[in-house]
């Protein structure tokens, strides 16, 4: 009981996040080990912690990252991602990663997206790994030396000297002792974590040209360990294009980024790992290779699991290229729920959706709120499902007049997905809304609002913005023509 409650007291304005509650056993800490978006609250809990901090906030950091339990430091480590970093932030980290600690490819990976000196701290400790011999590693030591070395073949400014140092034999046989695989742990948490905190700005392209050079530039080529790792990071960027220009250029786009590689041989590699995503993708859809090119959809190819990914491809002397594009499976159960009320909904990977509170309401936003609370986003689109044997004009009005309880608020029909809508425009005093109602099956009305607040948004975005940037982002199809 003392230990716990002295580690409570390290965990300071963050200790809700260690302590368990009337309506979960899990502490919220366990989440982020992942992590995957059923971690969003802990990563809220988190943001709020540290508001509650203020100018006390990098003694609390310090403290959360000094605790020998683990599980806060973990929070500290995502604590230190969501705030920022300074001088005295990432002492505390690597001091943190200097001990003996379970999460320490978490903490490694951390420093990946946070330190600017990254590769030379890590180079510092990777080379005394080296020099400190076998008799020095154990399986936890082994999993903090590797989760570094990972994360340095990921990036392109390390290239330069991590070749060399992994073609030591000592290093091998560190590896050969990371029982953990720290370098996957450390490399699966980085891309998971930069999923559920935006402002952690990562290069994918620049971390697949590090790839490349540390499985396609040498003089043994592994084509199939680089597509191994192409399509771990396709499971969380959805979109990967590559192209070879000339003999000796290659380029990776991953959303705005683009990173170039250039050797002598890069055209004939290229044309390596083209052929090794034909077999792998064959394989998964059960036809037969596309060694020169073609077009297919495949069921968790490789690696990934519940994805589907869609490739195009090119792979001739003259033209190769391809196009990854990932997506998630149909029976997806929220897409499932929605398939039953006689509705079809894709999401672009630049909006998100999810269930809200009743049953039947579905909230979609930009994915740079995906940490916020879906009903406090400042732009989002609400789907709502009523049980209604009311015709859709008489209960878009009954439904309206409970809204707006003054005046009459603005008709503005419209047509959704193909069909005639009813449709309002109106505020409830802070945000302005536009909603819209249709009928898709029999005893139902499908509601539609779309909803701003313009002081909280850059120029001031107004429902008619949203409504076109759904248009863009959203593919929706409905059952059947409404009723008349």
């Amino acid at each position: 009981m003392h230990q716990q409650s002295s580690e409570l007291a390290s965990a300071g304005a963050f200790s809700p996040l260690v302590t368990t509650s009337a309506l979960s056993h899990v502490p919220r800490c366990l989440k982020l080990l992942g992590p995957t978006s059923n971690a969003t609250e802990s990563v809220q809990a988190i943001r709020h912690a540290i508001s509650r901090s203020g100018d006390r906030l990098d003694g609390e950091l310090t403290a959360l990252l000094a605790e020998p339990n683990w599980r806060i430091q973990l929070v500290g480590a995502v604590a230190l991602l969501v705030a920022g970093s300074n001088a005295h932030r990432q002492r505390a980290l690597w001091a943190a990663f200097d001990q003996p600690t379970w999460i320490s490819p978490e903490l490694a990976a951390v420093g990946h997206l946070l330190d600017a000196d990254f590769d030379v701290r890590a180079r510092e400790r990777i080379e005394a790994a080296i020099e400190r011999g076998l008799d020095a590693v154990h399986a936890e030591s082994a999993k903090a030396t590797m989760a570094l070395v990972r994360l340095c073949e990921w990036r392109e400014t390390a290239a330069p000297w991590i070749r060399q140092c992994t073609e030591n034999e000592v290093l091998q046989q560190i590896a050969a002792r990371d029982i953990h695989d720290g370098g996957s742990i450390a490399r699966r948490w980085a891309r998971g974590i930069s999923a559920l905190v935006p402002s952690v700005r990562r290069n994918t392209s620049s971390e697949l040209a590090a790839m490349w050079h540390g499985t396609m530039s040498g003089r043994v080529q592994d084509a199939v360990r680089f597509v191994d790792d192409l399509l771990a990071v396709l499971s969380t960027v959805q979109r990967v294009e590559a192209q070879a220009h000339g003999r000796a250029a290659v380029a990776f786009t991953v959303g705005r980024d683009t990173t170039w590689i250039w050797m002598d041989t890069a055209h004939g590699s290229f044309r390596t790992v083209c052929a090794r995503l034909a077999v792998v993708f064959g394989e998964a859809a059960g036809s037969p290779p596309m060694l020169y090119g073609g077009h297919v959809v495949a069921p968790s190819p490789g690696p990934l699991d519940g994805l589907d990914v869609e490739m195009t491809m090119k792979n001739t002397p003259g033209e190769a290229w391809f196009r990854l594009i990932a997506r998630s499976k149909p029976t997806d159960p929220m897409a499932d729920d929605l398939r039953l009320h006689g509705i079809e909904l894709r999401v672009h990977e630049a909006w998100t959706v999810k269930r809200f509170g009743a049953r039947n309401t579905w909230i979609a936003h930009p994915v740079e709120y995906r940490d916020w609370p879906p009903d406090e986003a400042p732009i989002s689109v609400a789907f709502i499902v009523h049980d209604t044997d009311d015709s859709v004009d008489a209960f878009a009005s009954r439904c309206m007049g409970q809204r707006v309880r003054q005046g009459h608020p603005e008709r503005c029909d419209a047509q959704i997905a193909g069909a005639n809508a009813s449709g309002f425009a109106w505020t409830d005093g802070i945000l302005s809304i536009e909603s819209y109602f249709v009928s898709v099956i029999s005893g139902e009305v499908l509601e539609i609002s779309f909803s701003a607040e313009p002081q909280r948004l850059p120029g001031g975005d107004s429902p008619p913005a949203v409504r076109i940037a759904l248009s863009l982002y959203v593919d929706m199809t409905l059952g059947r023509t409404p009723v008349a």
